[in-house]
């Protein structure tokens, strides 16, 4: 139970979106992607409950943490944001699990998606984007034990050294990015 207007615990809120799922700790790893060390973790008051780890429960169940009602909500409600309920996390999971079949228009929407995010930010900020991307990428790789050389090929074509490995030419990439953020910041 908490005061009005106070936030509980992470483990408190965790517990409180599991029992709604009537999923077990084991069961909620799963749904979720997130080691069931952590959900223990975060249950028994050893660890936050992340932004990144957050991300992962909306991006597998559709739900957030509403601050200002102190629960769990359902993004996708017929008439917008709702409080969670099982039923949410079925019809969810339903479209979760089922592709649409036509990967060339997903793809064509991700790529829109990026080019939005990209005109909407201006500046240095938008090489902060480009950082954060770039991790995303090699955290899928990672994710989808891919070989780590996977984008070869895809970085800036100032390097053409195909002897090195795709550590190499993150780090050279990442140092050439850091040269040209310099230069528009007049740090030279």
């Amino acid at each position: 139970m908490t005061v009005s207007g106070s936030t509980p615990p992470a483990g408190d809120q965790l517990r409180a979106f599991r029992e709604v799922l009537a999923a077990s700790q084991s069961e909620f790893s799963k749904i979720t992607d997130i080691g069931l060390d952590s959900v223990r973790a975060i249950e028994g008051g050893r660890r936050n409950l992340t932004d990144p780890l957050r991300l992962e429960i909306f991006r597998s169940t559709g739900g957030y943490w509403n601050k200002d009602a102190a629960e769990w909500f359902y993004r996708y409600g017929a008439k917008g944001p709702k409080p969670y309920e099982r039923s949410d996390f079925e019809i969810y999971r339903q479209f979760y699990d089922t592709p649409s079949g036509d990967l060339e228009t997903e793809y064509k929407v991700t790529v829109l998606m990026l080019q939005k995010l990209f005109n909407a930010i201006k500046g240095p900020a938008k090489y902060k984007l480009i950082d954060q991307i770039h991790e995303d990428f090699e955290g899928l790789v990672k994710r989808f034990k891919l070989p780590g050389d996977f984008f070869n090929g895809y970085w800036p074509t100032l390097i053409v050294d195909t002897d090195i490995n795709s550590g190499e030419i993150i780090s050279a990439t990442r140092q050439y990015r850091r040269e040209i953020k310099a230069k528009a910041w007049g740090n030279n």
